[in-house]
């Protein structure tokens, strides 16, 4: 059974399930007194210069979590990858700024038409990334799937089928 957002008791411990979509699908943060386990909703710096192009599931969802975490009534966070912090508003901007950046260099590529493979392989060049597997390129291209749905839910970009390939354009 999937958790649910709210309180928990498990093992003796009270528990509160956080709702943190964005980064993944339903992404979920689990707080144990005043302490948020946020898991892969913030990157330290490190790790933003090791991974420019973040996996990304939904940019929106990403932003608006990221915009709420200083916000949330705990003292400290604890990321996934790096060290807890008691303030989380200078890395949850610095994750904000990398996903803006993406999404920016999508709508920059998309001066002419291009298929997303297209679109990744320039924003790939753009941050110096070069895929080492397979895996790696599918994780990338989900993020430009991600920041091209942003655009045209903001009415900045539009899909259209070509010749039976789907094609991005700006608008």
């Amino acid at each position: 059974e999937p958790l649910a957002p709210g309180a928990l008791a498990l093992a003796g411990l009270s528990l509160e399930i956080v709702p943190l979509p964005g980064h993944a699908p339903a992404q979920m943060g689990v707080a144990y007194g005043e302490v948020l386990y946020c898991g892969d909703v913030v990157f330290p710096e490190e790790t933003l210069a090791r991974h420019p192009i973040l996996f990304c599931a939904d940019l929106d969802a990403w932003l608006e979590t990221l915009a709420g975490l200083p916000v949330l009534p705990y003292a400290r966070f604890v990321p996934g990858h790096g060290e807890p912090v008691q303030e989380i508003a200078p890395l949850a901007e610095a994750n904000a700024a990398r996903l803006r950046e993406i999404r920016a260099q999508v709508w920059e590529v998309l001066s002419e038409p291009r298929e997303s493979g297209a679109v990744l392989r320039v924003v790939a060049a753009h941050f110096d990334v070069t895929f080492a597997a397979p895996q790696f390129y599918l994780l990338a291209l989900t993020t430009i799937h991600a920041a091209l749905t942003s655009l045209q839910r903001a009415g900045a970009a539009a899909v259209e089928m070509v010749e039976n390939r789907m094609v991005w354009r700006r608008l």
